[in-house]
C-alpha cells in the first residue's frame, strides 16, 4: 500500500483530525477529508454525534455553501446549532435555510424564527402544534395567549398521556424527584404555574390513578395556583408533605393539628408559624 493509499483511507474515516495534521495532507486529500466530515454530519445521531461535529479550525474553511449543507445536516439529527454559526451565512442562505425548515415543521433557532416573514411564523407554529412538538419562549411570546394556551394544553395532555400509574410530573423520584421533563422546564415562571393548573384539571377529569403524589413544585408557585390547588394539597398531607407557609396555611384547623404533631414526633422541632398548633 502506497503513501496515497495510506493517506486516503485516514481522510476517509468521516472521524475529526487535529488541525497539525489536517495542514500536513496534501489539497486533494483535505477536500476528501471535507467531503468526508459534511458526510458524517448527516450519518450522525444523538448517541454518537459528538465526533460528527466540526471543530472550530473546520467550521472556519467552510464556505457558506458547505456552512449551509452542514447546519442542516445538524439540525436534521436534532442537534442545536449556535447562533454563531448561523450568522456566518449571507443573508440570502440563512432566509432560504430557516425557511426551508420553517416550511417542514423542522426545529429552528431564535435567530432563524426572527428572519421570518410573519406569514412563514404562523405556518410554522401551526405546524409545531399539530405535532406537539417543543416551541421556544420567544416563539410562544410572538404566538400570544391564543398559542401559549394551545401549547401548553398539548404538551400537557402529551405528558400525561406518558405517564404510567401515576401524574408524575418528574421524570423519576428519589434523589431524582426535581428533574422536571423538558418541555416544562424551559417554560418561565407563569407559563409553569399555568402548566400546573392544567395538569391538575387534567387529573381531575380522568380521575387518574396516583392523583396528585408525584407533583412537586417550589413553594412559591402555590399561591398563584388554581382552586385545584387543594386536590393536590390534600395529597401531600396525606402523605405526610406539606411545602411552606402558604400551604400549610389552607390545612383545615384539624389537619394542621395532625400535621404539625407528626412533624415534631418527627424532628422535635417546628417552625414558628406551626408552634400554636402543637398543644391545640
Amino acid at each position: 500500500m502506497n503513501n496515497k493509499d495510506l493517506i486516503s483511507q485516514y481522510v476517509d474515516t468521516g472521524l475529526t483530525i487535529p488541525e497539525y495534521q489536517y495542514n500536513q495532507l496534501p489539497n486533494w486529500a483535505k477536500k476528501t477529508y471535507f467531503r468526508k466530515r459534511l458526510i458524517a454530519s448527516k450519518n450522525g445521531n444523538i448517541s454518537d454525534g459528538s465526533p460528527h461535529k466540526l471543530v472550530d479550525y473546520e467550521l472556519a474553511m467552510l464556505d457558506e455553501h458547505a456552512l449551509a449543507i452542514y447546519l442542516n445536516n445538524r439540525m436534521e439529527r436534532s442537534f442545536h446549532i449556535k447562533d454563531y454559526e448561523f450568522n456566518r451565512l449571507n443573508t440570502e442562505l440563512r432566509i432560504k435555510l430557516a425557511t426551508t425548515r420553517a416550511k417542514k415543521g423542522n426545529q429552528i433557532n431564535d435567530s432563524m424564527f426572527d428572519i421570518l416573514p410573519d406569514e412563514i411564523k404562523k405556518g410554522f407554529i401551526k405546524t409545531r402544534l399539530e405535532a406537539g412538538n417543543p416551541l421556544s419562549n420567544k416563539i410562544l411570546q410572538y404566538g400570544g395567549d391564543k398559542v401559549k394556551d394551545m401549547y401548553l394544553d398539548s404538551q400537557v395532555k402529551r405528558h400525561m398521556k406518558r405517564s404510567i400509574g401515576t401524574a408524575s410530573l418528574q421524570q423519576g423520584h428519589g434523589k431524582n424527584r426535581d428533574e422536571y421533563p423538558s418541555w416544562f422546564e424551559v417554560l418561565p415562571t407563569d407559563l409553569r404555574i399555568k402548566s400546573l393548573d392544567k395538569i391538575f384539571d387534567y387529573i381531575i377529569k380522568y380521575n387518574i390513578e396516583g392523583g396528585f403524589r408525584y407533583i412537586n413544585f417550589p413553594d412559591t408557585y402555590y399561591p398563584h395556583l388554581g382552586p385545584n390547588k387543594k386536590a393536590w394539597l390534600q395529597v401531600q398531607f396525606e402523605e405526610g408533605y406539606v411545602w411552606g407557609e402558604w400551604a400549610f396555611d389552607d390545612l383545615t384547623d384539624e389537619q394542621k393539628r395532625v400535621y404539625v404533631r407528626r412533624q415534631y414526633d418527627k424532628s422535635g422541632w417546628l417552625p414558628n408559624y406551626m408552634e400554636p398548633y402543637l398543644n391545640k
